[in-house]
């Protein structure tokens, strides 16, 4: 059974990227069943802004988690075989509670925690603002190690309803096919490169040096590499 985890971050009940993501994953499971999936909204979870400390990057741990959602929701990221995020854009970013999630993750960047799955970035506008906002996002989740396989801009133009949904099922379904090879893009390389530069440095004790060492980054010269050995 595979796993599909779907944030939405808009607090409307009736938002596009809502009614996309819901469209959109009921017609994946008619087309392939063996799936479980879960759509979140910032109204179905608390998550508290980041503190500022840099403690997370050097221990690993993000005391936040013990007040609040967080580590239910990291669980389900990494539980997961396929992630979705989805944003509106708000004044040409992602929204306020996308921003809050993607701060409270942006330690696994360093780590590449979500290598080995597949992904899909949905971005919302009204009127201008998304193509920023649509790169960023992708930046985001190929920064995690997702290997993103669209990234889907809805307009006030296009109609939810009379989407061509098939060609992103089909897509999606690949992902999920024991030949499909995971696929590392230029820029995770790039920072694949810099980050192990800079964290082979690192004070031994440090959570990012041992978990490169414990998950045998440090001996992979390019990251498409260490997938296709270890992961793909």
């Amino acid at each position: 059974m595979k796993k599909v985890i779907c944030i939405v971050g808009s607090r409307n009940h009736a938002s596009k990227g809502l009614a996309f993501c819901n469209e959109l994953l009921i017609r994946l499971k008619d087309f392939y069943n063996e799936i479980d999936y879960k759509i979140l909204t910032p109204n179905d979870y608390f998550l508290e802004p980041i503190d500022g400390s840099n403690e997370t990057f050097y221990k690993g741990i993000d005391k936040k988690d013990d007040i609040d959602d967080g580590s239910v929701i990291k669980h389900d990221l990494e539980a997961a075989d396929f992630v979705i995020f989805c944003t509106p854009v708000y004044s040409h970013n992602v929204s306020g509670d996308i921003k809050i999630l993607i701060d409270r993750l942006s330690y696994w960047g360093h780590i590449f925690k979500l290598l080995g799955k597949s992904g899909l970035t949905v971005t919302v506008a009204d009127s201008n603002g998304f193509i920023q906002v649509d790169e960023y996002i992708d930046k985001i989740l190929t920064g995690f190690g997702v290997d993103v396989v669209d990234n889907i801009i809805l307009t006030r133009k296009d109609d939810v309803q009379k989407f061509d949904y098939l060609p992103l099922i089909e897509d999606i379904v690949e992902t999920f096919q024991p030949n499909y090879k995971i696929k590392v893009s230029t820029f995770t390389e790039s920072q694949f490169k810099s980050y192990k530069s800079s964290i082979q440095k690192q004070p031994h004790e440090n959570f990012e040096y041992r978990y490169w060492s414990e998950n045998k980054l440090f001996y992979s010269e390019t990251l498409q590499d260490y997938v296709d050995k270890y992961l793909n």
